[in-house]
């Protein structure tokens, strides 16, 4: 897979306010033999940067403030809302390598991101992101002293293993995902992709309780309003692999 533009390809180096951070650090711990499945499916297509981002219920139902990451890179797609507090900024640096060298993910699939996702107990969050992505060259690709060195500087290393003969980078992925239709905000308005990105939302089998089922029908949820100085940005100042 290949992660995204001014954007997504969507770390550790942006700011969490601490009284949030638990939000997307709280699931569940799984087994890595577990067997994960594609539970749901959305389309991203474009990304922006939020700033002290707090949401409110509506007033109707209750004067509750919603506690997500406040500071970070955010994904747009047709479905979901992709609210990302680790692992933004190698997102961001990915997808404009991307550009010049052909990197790939778990699914070999450069157009298709896969995300592991797990069940939330805050309202109005339809799932926690929570995952661990090793990005690679294509094996047995040769490269210019130019291109290894781009490689370097955007934090890729030389794989030991003789026969694959490729370069890696891992990055870890947290964050929450929403539904798109649950905040009061033209989101549609920021910054587009380079072309869009398939995002495949993975499960462990064995859990029951959150299923492809619950997750479509939490796209229903309780409408969210932006409070006090939140603030959307476009994606301007990507880091630079230079």
């Amino acid at each position: 897979m290949q992660i995204l533009k001014g954007l997504m390809l969507l770390s550790l180096g942006l700011l969490m306010n601490g009284c949030t951070a638990h939000v997307w650090k709280d699931s569940p711990v799984v087994s890595k033999d577990y067997q994960y499945k594609v539970q749901a499916e959305d389309t991203i297509v474009s990304a922006f940067e939020f700033k002290n981002f707090k949401l409110k219920l509506d007033e109707k139902v209750s004067n509750k403030t919603l506690k997500i990451p406040e500071n970070g890179v955010g994904f747009v797609g047709d479905t979901y809302l992709y609210f990302i507090a680790e692992g933004a900024d190698d997102l961001l640096i990915l997808n404009k390598l991307n550009k010049q060298i052909i990197l790939e993910t778990r699914n070999r699939d450069k157009q298709t991101i896969q995300l592991k996702i797990y069940e939330s107990t805050t309202p109005g969050v339809t799932a926690i992101l929570s995952d661990v992505l090793t990005t690679r060259t294509v094996p047995g690709t040769q490269f210019t002293d130019e291109e290894k060195q781009l490689l370097i500087n955007s934090g890729f290393k030389l794989s030991p293993d003789p026969v694959r003969k490729d370069w890696y980078k891992v990055t870890v992925i947290g964050g929450v995902l929403m539904a798109k239709n649950s905040i009061d905000y033209q989101f549609d308005k920021n910054e587009k992709m380079t072309h869009p990105y398939k995002v495949e939302l993975l499960l462990p089998e064995q859990v029951s309780s959150f299923n492809g089922l619950n997750l479509i029908s939490n796209i229903l949820a309780t409408p969210f309003t932006l409070v006090g100085d939140a603030v959307i940005l476009p994606i301007i100042a990507v880091s630079d692999v230079n």
